[in-house]
């Protein structure tokens, strides 16, 4: 719990909508293309992979990159949330479930459970992951559960082996 506490506390009044999570700059730039998956949806019912607007037209992979069709950003666009709260929750789920992922491998790796929760914390509010938030670079959030959750489970394996082995 205090991994999602943590990072709640941090991100709060962006989840709640009080403040952006990113700066003017990326919510300008790509708020018109979100708002225009979301109008195409809701016209179509399926999600565009043509953006007319853009020179002649372009693929919408193009124009905003392979993310516009990763699952989180596809419930956003698919249910209508705001692009500044879809950012603000995407960043809330994917730090939480990054430190989840870090505390599980620590446990694993035989860490207590309080070092496990540092380990967690640790990975979440990591310089990478600050740097990311502070120079509105969010795209590089959604990789880092990936990580730790991988090797969680990849360690999971390797240590069941280890002690048959033995």
């Amino acid at each position: 719990m205090a991994i999602p506490l943590s990072v709640g506390a941090l991100l709060a009044p962006c989840l709640m909508g009080f403040q952006g999570l990113l700066g003017t700059d990326y919510v300008s730039a790509w708020s018109p293309f979100l708002v225009f998956m979301q109008d195409e949806t809701k016209r179509h019912g399926i999600l565009p992979f043509w953006i007319p607007q853009i020179l002649c037209g372009m693929p919408m992979g193009e124009a905003l990159g392979v993310s516009v069709y990763y699952p989180t950003e596809i419930v956003g666009v698919w249910f209508g949330v705001p692009p500044h709260l879809l950012y603000a929750w995407d960043t809330f789920l994917h730090l939480c479930l990054a430190g989840i992922g870090a505390q599980r491998l620590a446990v694993t790796l035989g860490a207590s459970e309080s070092g496990a929760v540092v380990a967690g914390l640790t990975y979440t509010f990591s310089g990478l992951t600050t740097r990311s938030l502070v120079l509105v670079l969010v795209w590089r959030c959604e990789p880092l559960p990936w990580h730790p959750g991988s090797c969680w489970q990849l360690g999971g394996c390797w240590i069941g082996r280890a002690g048959d082995s033995e």
